[in-house]
């Protein structure tokens, strides 16, 4: 008659690192998992940084997701994954933002996208003001030190 299958021998788990825990490898990532030239290890490396970048997109944590996506970017300049996946949250984060309110000394300031001008323009009490991009945006409150706040309008019908 036949031989017995021996059970095959017993594995130990691993434990998985706290971010690895937290969110699936995603989709924008693992499509673009071919080798483009760079080291394995590199490539691990990498995948780490967009999925790092990735999910502080998902939590809401726009400006972080940009600012590691750009240290991603000075650290594998010549990394296809790095610029596909940054186009990627580039891409959601200005879907995201569309208006910004900020308040400085008992002063509002409006910004609000135009998509007839393509631009975002500011809007204060007196002033309407062609602002540029979102970049130019942020560098204005950084450099007015504006706090941005949330304020929910509804049209009334």
């Amino acid at each position: 008659m036949g031989q017995k299958k021996k059970p095959p021998a017993p594995r130990s788990k691993q434990s998985l690192s706290s971010s690895a825990a937290e969110a699936e490898p995603s989709s924008e990532v693992s499509a673009c998992t071919s080798y483009d030239g760079d080291e394995p290890s590199n490539l691990a490396e990498i995948k780490v940084e967009c999925e790092k970048a990735l999910t502080s997109f998902r939590r809401g944590s726009y400006n972080k997701a940009i600012r590691l996506m750009k240290e991603s970017c000075s650290r594998h300049q010549h990394s296809a994954l790095i610029h596909r996946v940054q186009g990627t949250v580039c891409v959601k984060v200005s879907s995201v933002y569309e208006d910004a309110v900020c308040y400085y000394g008992q002063h509002y300031h409006c910004f609000a996208y135009s998509h007839e001008h393509d631009r975002w323009i500011m809007y204060d009490d007196k002033t309407v003001k062609v602002i540029g991009s979102w970049s130019d945006v942020l560098s204005m409150c950084k450099k007015g030190r504006l706090q941005p706040q949330l304020l929910l309008y509804e049209k009334q019908r």
